[in-house]
């Protein structure tokens, strides 16, 4: 039924995610959308969800370029994840980005 329907889809998740910002300095001309896409397009192993978080231009950000910082959150429904589970991830998200825009990583 539909009453059924609409409370699956917004049953909480059981267990907590890990969320990861990541801060990519790129050529000005590059949009969100497709550092967004190159993300979701590496099909991450407990990827829930790539949230644009900010952007920033200025200091420590040269000329052209703006620095754009992204969310991601991973969750796996049978257990916690660690910081171990999502560091090559994460090393997997900054070499895309690296060699499909150039991206500079911020630390």
């Amino acid at each position: 039924s539909a009453e059924s329907a609409e409370r699956q889809a917004h049953r909480l998740a059981d267990l907590p995610a890990m969320e990861r910002d990541l801060s990519a300095i790129v050529r000005e001309d590059v949009p969100w959308r497709t550092l967004s896409m190159i993300v979701h397009g590496l099909q991450l192993q407990w990827l829930e969800a790539v949230d644009f978080v900010t952007v920033w231009r200025g200091k420590g950000v040269p000329e052209g370029h703006k620095s754009v910082t992204m969310r991601l959150r991973f969750r796996d429904d049978q257990r916690t994840l660690t910081r171990e589970d999502v560091e090559p991830l994460m090393q997997q998200t900054t070499q895309a980005l690296q060699s499909e825009v150039d991206a500079e990583i911020r630390s």
